[in-house]
């Protein structure tokens, strides 16, 4: 709760609108290590929809439509989590974009990655599952424009189709100095420019 608190705090320091996406470390007690079990009334994802609702949603902003996802799954019983849509948010994916019209520029922000950046030096990894590529392929008629992605603290800008795929890096201690930083994307007259700021 602490953290949460002070989270707050900071986003209201922003003069701008905030939209949040959830990552694996906005959830409440899903690993070992916690030593907190699914009893705890903030367990799991419900601390998070408490404070801030329905970790996945859409909205609208400057003609372009934002679908934010939710790509946690936990496994409840071996206390961990994994990269996953579930096929309840993939039927809510296919009503949104049945009502959106096809020419509407899509951003989808989403923690864990949808293409792997550490398949690009790691030929052991898995660069697009069989659950991303599912989700990806229901925007295949859609203007998808950017993919928004985290969780790896890589930085990759990978440009592909005419689609950005940009894993934002991290400013978190330990982070390589080629990957600390964040994402800073123009768009303009219907048109984005990507940035990757760096202290």
């Amino acid at each position: 709760k602490n953290l949460f608190d002070m989270m707050d705090r900071e986003l209201r320091k922003f003069v701008m609108p905030v939209y949040l996406t959830m990552g694996n470390h906005e959830h409440v007690g899903i690993t070992a290590e916690s030593k907190i079990d699914d009893t705890h009334p903030m367990w799991g994802k419900r601390m998070y929809e408490k404070r801030y609702g329905n970790p996945y949603y859409t909205f609208q902003y400057g003609g372009w439509k934002f679908f934010i996802l939710d790509g946690i799954k936990i496994l409840k019983s071996e206390k961990n989590y994994t990269q996953w849509i579930d096929s309840l948010q993939i039927g809510w994916i296919r009503k949104e974009l049945l009502a959106t019209d096809k020419s509407v520029p899509i951003v989808i922000s989403i923690h864990p990655p949808l293409i792997n950046p550490h398949a690009i030096s790691n030929p052991g990894t898995e660069a697009l599952s069989s659950n991303s590529a599912a989700v990806l392929n229901l925007f295949r008629d859609h203007n998808l424009k950017i993919v928004l992605e985290g969780h790896t603290h890589l930085y990759m800008n990978l440009l592909f189709n005419g689609i950005h795929y940009i894993s934002g890096g991290s400013t978190a201690p330990g982070t390589n100095l080629s990957d600390n930083g964040f994402i800073l994307i123009h768009i303009k007259n219907g048109s984005e420019e990507v940035h990757f700021v760096q202290p």
